[in-house]
């Protein structure tokens, strides 16, 4: 007796719903955590009830998206594949240690390269901070030709120079020193959003490095790195990164 597809893919669509309806439970579970919502021991509790809902949820069908299931422990495949004999999904098999072991390894690759970027940013803006504030330079400069234009001044008084020679001069001082002060206040924006950016590599620095050292998925990794990942039938695996381009 021929399977009835149409049953077939009804059940493979609510099982695909109910695995994303737990999924966005799962997320909206750690984000109340972070945000002081949950408790520590809430949230270990209530992770581990949709933990129990999710298992055999993180792995989709390259070939169709469907997610994945379970079978014997660590055995991955594609019901749609075992439904329908001539699918191509059939062949969508893997271990589920051998996937998550190829997800760590793409995304500690990920975070070495967020690690050695900023790194190399922030050496590089020590550089410049060592070389010199330009804020400090500019500040020696309009100091400078603040003490120039009251020299000019003296020199009006002790009727060393004309009026007009004054005038001329003394146009041009003020253009000088109107200048620099918009440099100034420029620049000065400019290094305070510098700091902030630093700030901010170093604490990308420092997450990519706190994981680069584990040996194994967690679920802290899942729910931080990884939205889902597709199996294809030659052992080929996508990753859907959660994060955005701030760590490409």
């Amino acid at each position: 007796m021929a399977p009835d597809v149409g049953k077939i893919e009804s059940r493979i669509a609510k099982l695909r719903e109910e695995a994303e309806d737990c999924g966005r439970r799962r997320k909206n579970l750690y984000e109340d955590f972070k945000d002081g919502i949950l408790t520590k021991e809430e949230y270990a509790m209530l992770r581990e009830q949709y933990q129990e809902q999710a298992d055999g949820m993180r792995y989709a069908c390259g070939v169709c998206g469907k997610r994945l299931t379970r079978r014997n422990g660590t055995d991955l495949y594609c019901n749609r594949g075992y439904m329908l004999r001539d699918c191509e999904c059939r062949q969508v098999v893997m271990k589920e240690p051998e996937a998550d072991a190829i997800v760590l390894g793409e995304l500690k690759r990920k975070l070495r390269r967020v690690l050695d970027e900023e790194e190399l940013r922030l050496e590089k803006r020590a550089d410049v901070l060592a070389a010199g504030s330009r804020v400090e330079s500019l500040r020696n400069a309009l100091e400078a030709a603040k003490k120039a234009k009251q020299k000019l001044f003296e020199k009006l008084v002790d009727r060393e120079i004309e009026r007009a020679v004054f005038l001329e001069r003394k146009k041009g001082y003020d253009a000088e020193i109107g200048r620099l002060e918009q440099e100034i206040s420029d620049a000065g924006l400019a290094e305070r959003i510098d700091r902030d950016a630093d700030g901010e590599a170093r604490e990308r620095a420092d997450v990519a490095r706190s994981f680069l050292d584990v040996g194994e998925m967690t679920e802290e990794i899942w729910e931080r790195f990884v939205k889902g990942a597709c199996v294809y039938p030659d052992g080929r695996i996508e990753v859907r990164w959660n994060f955005g381009d701030e760590m490409e």
